[in-house]
């Protein structure tokens, strides 16, 4: 079993993997993006190996025996040994970080934290941080941020002071969770250390998302509590009907399924105004060619009129055309360029006529004529991955995960306009056009639903910005969803287990929001 990873860089990039038969695995990286080669294996010793941290040439090995040994990578000779201070029982070293040039850190199953010299491999601080194991180290890319996790539920943060005679000190404590914290990850592209974000998770299946205050908090702050994170990505739920046809695309892990909804027939007597749902028939399994490697789908889209589907894997993106009378697929001519070797993100049909798709390697979003299988339009103005498409007439409105949603006209091929939603209140979860598709709706993570007017290019004034409270959508939860209801000013949302009815109305009020049909909606 392997208990511990890491990555190695210095003249070739490497994997390590520490595992319980006292070996650690060296994994190539050198042959590219999504190439790994297993290369060879050092023998550490008989202890199990719980935890593996590389630092410069060297990497340094933590076990089942109070000991953590420093090793050359090159040559796989041990260079040092450290030695844990034991009561009784041997102390095991469950985690390990690189601090680069602040040092190595420790956290072992005396909930101590150390930072060692990894040079003359002694020991430059030690604080009694937890009260039992500490189970997971982060560290920022810089090496002057250090967070901790334990048994004990609570989340340490450490930081390095600069000055005539630097140091490390304890700076914060976080009480959030309920049980063992078994993993923290610190976000390594933050600008900087203060209100860094980080994520946390443990055996009570919650991840938590904190920012590191690392300076006294002045202010009280939704990020100060720690946000609640759904254990489902919005990202990654993947459906597409096609009202025309009554088909019914589902992506799944390594194939697609294509349904047909068939309309049940309806009893002599039933109640005015109730409509019986669809009956799914499953029509044909599909999967790529991708998937005898073990590749999953990453993106999917079925056509309006249900006569083409688009897919992607980390192989590329195919377009296939449909004929379920005679339970057929055929794959259509390759995309042109760089297109046909390109994984996506998302995929949605503009028309029958049009295929937008983000790309997953950019931050592009992709426009491509279906005749032409040629890339019409690529648009850049988008600094984070795109994950949300949506689509109307002769708009198309994009979503990033650092909050940024762009509309696009598909007529001009043109940037029309950036939506103001700001970083503040979250980042987009769902995208969905109005019935006449004059209006964007924009939901964010931090359930707060706005109103878009694509023509005057501005946040609808008429209709405030609509807070769902927590009663009606519990804070782990996200809006997966939505779709514009007859009328204009009702709209269903829709989470990973319930749907919700709002109506959003010209009015000095907040605009009412209700739950509806689902299994899992709350009252309102």
């Amino acid at each position: 079993a392997v208990w511990g990873l890491c990555a190695a860089g210095g003249g070739a990039a490497y994997a390590l993997a520490a595992c319980d038969d006292g070996t650690v695995r060296v994994f190539s990286l050198a042959g590219g993006r999504g190439s790994i080669e297993y290369a060879r294996r050092i023998n550490v010793g008989r202890p199990r190996l719980l935890s593996v941290a590389a630092s410069g040439p060297d990497l340094f090995a933590g076990g089942s025996d109070s000991e953590i040994t420093k090793w050359s990578l090159a040559t796989g000779t041990c260079e040092a040994k450290m030695q844990l201070e034991r009561h009784g029982a041997h102390t095991l070293v469950w985690a390990l970080a690189s601090l680069g040039e602040r040092g190595l850190a420790s956290g072992d199953s005396l909930g101590v934290v150390q930072i060692w010299d990894p040079v003359s491999c002694t020991v430059l601080c030690r604080f009694a941080a937890h009260q039992a194991d500490v189970l997971s180290l982060a560290a920022s890319p810089s090496g002057d941020l250090l967070l901790s996790g334990g048994i004990d539920a609570k989340i340490s943060l450490f930081a390095w002071q600069a000055g005539a005679e630097g140091q490390w000190v304890s700076r914060s404590v976080d009480f959030r969770h309920t049980h063992d914290v078994r993993a923290v990850a610190l976000d390594s592209l933050a600008a900087q250390a203060e209100g860094a974000p980080y994520v946390a998770g443990g055996v009570a299946g919650r991840l938590l998302m904190h920012r590191a205050h690392v300076a006294a908090v002045q202010e009280k702050s939704p990020w100060h509590d720690g946000l609640d994170l759904s254990s489902f990505s919005p990202l990654l739920q993947r459906a597409s009907v096609a009202q025309g046809s009554r088909l019914l695309l589902c992506q799944r892990n390594e194939h697609l399924e294509l349904w047909y909804l068939k309309q049940p027939p309806l009893p002599a007597s039933r109640p005015p105004g109730a409509v019986a749902p669809p009956e799914g028939v499953l029509a044909m399994r599909i999967a790529l060619g991708g998937a005898k490697d073990g590749q999953h789908i990453c993106a999917s889209a079925l056509a309006p009129d249900g006569t083409l589907f688009a897919a992607s894997d980390a192989s590329g993106t195919r377009l296939f055309r449909i004929d379920v009378g005679e339970m057929e697929v055929r794959r259509e001519g390759a995309l042109a360029g760089d297109l046909a070797g390109t994984a996506v993100r998302a995929l949605l049909f503009c028309s029958a006529g049009l295929l937008a798709l983000a790309t997953w390697q950019t931050h592009e979003v992709v426009v491509v004529g279906v005749p032409q299988l040629a890339a019409l339009a690529r648009f850049g103005e988008h600094k984070a991955p795109v994950a949300l498409l949506a689509a109307a007439g002769e708009w198309l409105a994009s979503g990033d995960a650092a909050g940024g949603v762009h509309v696009f006209n598909t007529d001009s091929l043109a940037h029309h306009a950036r939506v103001p939603v700001g970083s503040e209140r979250g980042f987009p979860t769902a995208l969905a056009f109005g019935a006449q598709g004059g209006r964007l709706l924009v939901a964010l993570s931090g359930h707060v639903v706005l109103l878009f007017d694509v023509e005057a290019m501005a946040l609808l004034a008429s209709v405030p910005p609509v807070f769902v409270p927590a009663r009606v959508l519990p804070k782990h939860e996200r809006i997966c969803g939505a779709a514009a209801l007859a009328g204009g000013q009702r709209w269903l949302l829709w989470t990973h287990d319930s749907l919700l009815s709002m109506e959003l109305q010209p009015a000095t009020g907040a605009a009412e929001a209700e739950a509806g049909a689902g299994p899992g909606a709350g009252g309102a």
